[in-house]
């Protein structure tokens, strides 16, 4: 947790104090994959930045809502990988 709140923090100094990364799914949670969902006005960029620094076959993938009853579009990024199994 500590490197994801280091990396928001270089993310928000490289590309805008907007940016937010939103944890939706680890393995903590019961989840196989993790999965982050990252706003922003240059999130697109921000997510590249993270599947660099994580590697392991993460992938980002741009995102896009449709407005809806008066509720604006909105565009976001998610970036997912399946962590390496935990010996015990």
């Amino acid at each position: 947790m500590q490197d994801l709140e280091l990396f928001i923090a270089s993310a928000r100094r490289l590309h805008g104090a907007d940016i937010s990364v939103m944890v939706a799914r680890a393995p903590a949670l019961g989840n196989a994959d993790c999965l982050l969902i990252v706003t922003g006005e240059r999130h697109a960029e921000a997510a590249q930045n993270l599947v660099q620094a994580i590697g392991l076959g993460a992938r980002a993938q741009f995102e896009r809502t449709v407005a809806f009853m008066g509720l604006p579009a909105r565009t976001y990024s998610t970036v997912q990988w399946f962590p390496p199994p935990v010996s015990p």
